[in-house]
């Protein structure tokens, strides 16, 4: 399969990456480019011009400050898997990033990319979901914050207008501290290593009791956060019964997605199974860290 032409920039300031983006109506920013060029070469899309934002150093990072831990958006997949601060923090947001692909894949793939690009069987939107990040985006408009319940709005749509690329990912130190312990949970397609099913599980302890959150990628339509949780276990110790209470009565507010490998049925299921290990591994973290 040929590549189908188109013009190439690679801007080293944000500000050039912004204004040819809005200069150019056929244009898309690039960054790890795992799921652009593949859709280029299988003619899924097409672009007059690609912005390759690599080139702005601004974009990488990973800082851990006062207010809690921001990543820049070219942060890779394997930076991620091997940042201590990420493992300790944000342990679901590490697992899911280890569980993409092949070391290849994780090498060149972008935390921003692939929030940007909302494929609904990515693993981090989910990571991203339970742990509370807030989304840094910059545009033609200036800098602003999207929450990241607000940011997932459709398949492969976010709330990114246009010309705007995600600059950073925010997790604040109220959701990522060292009273939480989260977890990632996956089964994987055979075939391609896409999540036919994942979970993150992240639970709290606060005054009075604990909060849990789960988040699902792979089995609907884009991923979500599942709220019932939060209500039916308010307060209730991470114990392996209650656990088992929580997950019993989930609720999904979208509809399943079924293909050729899985029915929709069988990936709710399936979710129910991955959100009791998910649970039960934040749980266990959690509680020996209390210990």
């Amino acid at each position: 399969m040929i590549m189908p032409q188109f013009t190439y920039s690679a801007p080293e300031k944000l500000d050039d990456a912004i204004m040819l983006l809005k200069e150019h109506k056929g244009s898309r920013p690039l960054a790890g480019g795992q799921s652009l060029l593949v859709d280029l070469k299988w003619e899924k899309t097409s672009v007059d011009m690609l912005v390759d934002l690599q080139h702005i150093p601004d974009l990488g990072g990973i800082r851990s400050k006062e207010d809690g831990l921001h990543i820049g958006a070219l942060t890779t997949f394997t930076e991620l898997a091997a940042s201590e601060g990420v493992r300790k923090y944000c342990t679901a947001l590490a697992e899911a990033a280890e569980s993409v692909g092949d070391l290849q894949t994780r090498n060149l793939s972008t935390l921003g990319g692939s929030l940007a690009t909302n494929d609904p069987s990515g693993d981090l939107a989910a990571a991203v979901l339970v742990l509370g990040a807030v989304i840094q985006a910059a545009g033609p408009g200036g800098s602003r914050s999207i929450s990241a319940g607000d940011f997932f709005v459709g398949p492969y749509k976010t709330a990114l207008a246009p010309s705007e690329v995600i600059t950073s990912i925010f997790f604040p130190a109220s959701e990522v501290g060292d009273n939480q312990s989260s977890a990632y949970e996956k089964f994987k397609n055979p075939a391609n290593g896409f999540a036919v099913c994942g979970v993150a599980a992240c639970i709290t302890q606060k005054k009075g009791g604990y909060d849990y959150k789960l988040a699902v990628t792979g089995a609907l339509e884009y991923a979500c956060l599942l709220p019932q949780v939060r209500g039916t276990q308010a307060n209730k110790a991470a114990t392996s019964e209650n656990i088992i209470e929580a997950v019993s009565r989930l609720e999904f507010p979208l509809a399943a997605r079924q293909d050729l490998y899985a029915s929709g049925e069988y990936r709710m299921q399936l979710a129910k199974v991955l959100a009791t290990r998910a649970l039960r591994r934040a749980a266990e973290r959690i509680n020996l860290e209390k210990n």
